[in-house]
């Protein structure tokens, strides 16, 4: 009899740990994707498929990702700058962020260091730094990258406007 039960609770504990992993996957992304529609910049689904009727024509939902996997595995970061790095660098991946329409595409950045616990600053209109890491930290020419669905951004930071359903990515790039 006890050859029989040892199966049986190995089967158990198996979909108890498969239950509390789905569990923990579930509670990671209402952390990183959950929010509401306000009008000032908060966390929000970053996948909204819903109608854009239903979101206030006054805000828009855009897709973030904080990318500094480059620098991280550069070697040139000092050891401060790299206890604040986390995921190998990549800091926020498409978490959606709700904010006024019309927005600087810098508006976010309170909601990354409240709720994502990722320093962001715009150092200048064309400069910014994540996790105290900026431009030339890893060489003369590596710098942080604006890409919106796609397209790299030149130019003012504080004055680029983001569109409901955008796809921001803040890249390191080294070289």
């Amino acid at each position: 009899m006890r050859s029989y039960l040892k199966p049986v609770i190995a089967i158990m504990l198996a979909a108890a740990l498969l239950l509390s992993f789905a569990a923990c996957n579930k509670g990671e992304s209402k952390h990183n994707e959950g929010g509401n529609n306000s009008s000032s910049p908060t966390a929000a689904p970053a996948k909204t498929n819903a109608p854009s009727s239903t979101l206030s024509p006054n805000v828009a939902v855009v897709t973030f990702t904080v990318d500094a996997t480059a620098a991280y595995s550069s070697g040139k970061l000092s050891a401060d700058v790299m206890s604040k790095l986390s995921n190998n660098g990549l800091l926020i991946k498409k978490a959606g962020v709700t904010f006024p329409k019309d927005s600087p595409v810098s508006a976010p950045f309170d909601v990354f260091n409240s709720v994502y616990g990722v320093e962001a600053k715009l150092v200048s209109e064309s400069e910014v730094t994540f996790q105290g890491i900026a431009n030339g930290d890893c060489g003369e020419s590596s710098r942080w990258v604006l890409k919106i669905n796609g397209s790299e951004v030149t130019g003012s930071y504080d004055k680029t406007t983001v569109s409901n359903g955008d796809e921001v990515i803040w890249l390191y790039v080294i070289g």
